[in-house]
């Protein structure tokens, strides 16, 4: 199965591909129009991979036969965002990761399908740990978003809710404070 991303002329051959129909939406901010849900119909792709998009309507993830698979940047539920360690740093974490969770009726809230985890590698600056840490998370996504696709409907079925969640992180200046200090003990102890 090709998991490169497909542009909308693409969506019905990209359907034809591999032992599992696979369609990824990366129409980004029009994930949720009408040319949108003609063209999830057309493909009848048996599951949904969104690509960098927004919030997605119930209209547009049910299309797929098995529904959407959605990917995080940050390990759920403990943190929230789009690639990014902050969370992680600030709370004195030494891994970040990602999921792939099954997309409900909810904001970041389906069953986790799939989770990959590495360690957070502390840079010299906190631009070049985040800079590090989404090349990490894209060099493994394909791989991880290869073995969701093939095993979709057993991981669904042995997929495990998400508990409480803490809130976003958006560092005020003695938050930001505390990520640079914990940045620098991450450093150290390297």
């Amino acid at each position: 199965m090709t998991l490169a991303p497909v542009s909308p002329i693409d969506l019905p051959r990209s359907a034809e591909r591999g032992s599992l129909s696979t369609l990824k939406a990366a129409l980004r901010t029009y994930s949720c129009c009408d040319p949108t849900r003609a063209l999830l119909r057309e493909a009848n792709a048996d599951l949904g991979l969104p690509i960098e998009n927004g919030y997605i309507a119930k209209s547009v993830y049910s299309i797929p036969q098995q529904g959407m698979v959605n990917l995080l940047g940050d390990v759920l539920p403990h943190y929230r965002g789009s690639y990014s360690v902050f969370s992680p740093i600030f709370m004195g974490a030494i891994e970040t990761g990602f999921p792939l969770h099954q997309i409900d009726a909810h904001i970041v809230t389906g069953a986790i399908l799939f989770e990959e985890r590495y360690p957070i590698v502390p840079c010299r600056t906190l631009k070049e740990t985040v800079k590090s840490s989404v090349v990490t998370a894209r060099e493994r996504l394909t791989a991880a978003m290869r073995f969701v696709c093939a095993n979709h409907r057993t991981l669904r079925a042995g997929a495990h809710l998400q508990g409480a969640r803490p809130s976003y992180l958006i560092p005020n200046f003695s938050q930001y404070r505390v990520l640079l200090n914990n940045l620098r003990a991450l450093n150290n102890a390297r």
